[in-house]
């Protein structure tokens, strides 16, 4: 498994991700493109605040986390869910650079 930082393009994977492993949650609203890609337009966003997993090339998990301290749950594919630890010791050691 590789990790890596958030790169163009990567909107679309994000939301299958979120949207395929957060359905069966209570009031789960599915995330859309639209909104992803306002997000990283934001003045403020910063590309290296976001973590992704790739399995043979197919990004399988992500997690993002905020320079005040707050991280974001490590969302995964059905079946990739190994993802979520290296994804979360990633941010946390990011932050700590």
């Amino acid at each position: 498994m590789n990790l890596r930082s958030f790169r163009a393009g990567d909107e679309h994977a994000q939301m299958q991700i979120y949207n395929t492993a957060a359905a069966a949650l209570t009031k789960f609203k599915p995330a859309s493109l639209l909104d992803l890609q306002r997000r990283i337009q934001a003045k403020d966003f910063e590309p290296a605040t976001r973590l992704y997993a790739e399995e043979q090339g197919k990004v399988v998990g992500y997690c993002s986390y905020q320079t005040n301290g707050r991280i974001g749950y490590p969302w995964c594919l059905p079946g990739f869910e190994s993802a979520a630890e290296p994804l979360l010791a990633g941010a946390l050691q990011d932050m700590q650079g």
